[in-house]
């Protein structure tokens, strides 16, 4: 019983020293305050004081939004080696001065990771802080923020649309639909100009343009007279931010075309039969998107009357 009590006064000594000896994670910093690609990796700078029993000990740092330290995601975790000396007890202390860590992508966390990379892709910068710890010690808030990501621009397209009939008499009434969306948001709300082209994209009528609702864009119905005598195939072509107010990530998507065929007018029978077949199935005719405004030379430069021909009958955001 004497060994016994004589080896867990030993033990209990230990650990006391432990304790009395432990050290702590401190001037913690980004070293840089303005991260544009997280994903390219974090610099971190940092001091740990004190001494402790130990010849190693594993250092985490987190990445939280607030300035509490205890909540947020762990970035990574790595083991800090300490010079020791002194029997029987070691004492053992942690590296002088400020230590400068690179994170690496490949080293962060999987929720790190996944974190990071929707920071990155969301449309303006968030404010980070760092928090430190030593494994079983309190841990330590950074003593500066890093502003991560950067503004975005808005890219408006059309994500949707549809245009009923696609085959009709020139003197009947076209209904159009369509999604105008930006992922980012706009200050500027750009306009969508509605044209009748030839099959070489041409413009041949300009019907007038609809401004979009909101930063983010707005889906709308619009009733078209084509407005002329003519017959044989054609396209209805839209042109997001026809006056060019936004400046967007990418100018060369800003065009959707559908394809319509106009024929002479018939008998009203006929023309309620035509009706009928195309609105008895789905919308099969959706806007082609792949048409860039760059490779359609005139729509930049269009100054053309405005026929009367058009009506918004709905919009929404």
């Amino acid at each position: 019983m004497n060994i016994f009590r004589s080896v867990m006064s030993g033990i209990s000594a230990l650990l006391l020293a432990a304790l009395a000896q432990a050290s702590s994670v401190g001037n913690i910093f980004f070293a840089d305050t303005e991260i544009e690609d997280p994903t390219q990796g974090i610099t971190v700078e940092y001091q740990i004081f004190g001494s402790s029993p130990l010849a190693q000990q594993e250092l985490s740092f987190y990445l939280s939004d607030d300035d509490d330290a205890y909540t947020g995601i762990e970035l990574t975790s790595f083991r800090v080696n300490f010079s020791c000396n002194g029997l029987p007890v070691p004492n053992c202390y942690p590296p002088s001065g400020k230590q400068t860590k690179f994170i690496a992508y490949s080293s962060m966390t999987t929720d790190a990771r996944s974190y990071l990379n929707s920071v990155k892709n969301q449309c303006s910068p968030v404010t980070l802080y760092l928090v430190g710890g030593l494994a079983a010690f309190e841990r330590t808030l950074s003593l500066n923020t890093a502003s991560v990501g950067t503004v975005k621009l808005p890219d408006f397209l059309f994500e949707s649309g549809t245009l009923e009939p696609t085959v009709a008499s020139y003197d009947e009434t076209l209904t159009i639909k369509y999604g105008l969306r930006s992922v980012c948001p706009s200050s500027t709300l750009p306009s969508v100009g509605v044209f009748l082209t030839d099959t070489s994209l041409q413009p041949l009528i300009y019907y007038g343009a609809v401004q979009a609702l909101g930063p983010y864009g707005s889906s709308h119905t619009l009733s078209l007279n084509i407005g002329a005598p003519i017959i044989g195939d054609y396209g209805i072509a839209l042109v997001a931010d026809i006056f060019e107010t936004v400046t967007e990530s990418n100018e060369d998507n800003n065009i959707g075309v559908f394809s319509l065929t106009l024929t002479a007018p018939s008998s009203s029978a006929t023309i309620s039969h035509i009706n009928s077949l195309l609105n008895g199935g789905a919308n099969i005719d959706f806007i082609d998107n792949t048409p860039e405004l760059h490779v359609i030379p005139n729509f930049n430069n269009t100054y053309m009357p405005i026929n009367k021909g058009m009506t918004v009958l709905n919009a929404k955001d």
